[in-house]
């Protein structure tokens, strides 16, 4: 969470119930999302 209290408990609860994959930045530096106007691709700029 930053300072802003974003993001908030509520929705990361929601999005984890949903099993929703969630990315954040701190983590995973940049978020890089790569389209063909059909399908995504979604990477981290750090390599673990």
């Amino acid at each position: 969470m930053n300072s802003y209290g974003h993001p908030h408990d509520e929705v990361l609860e929601r999005l984890k119930e949903t099993k929703t994959q969630v990315k954040i930045t701190y983590e995973s530096g940049a978020i890089i999302i790569k389209t063909d106007g059909k399908r995504m691709e979604i990477s981290d700029y750090i390599k673990e």
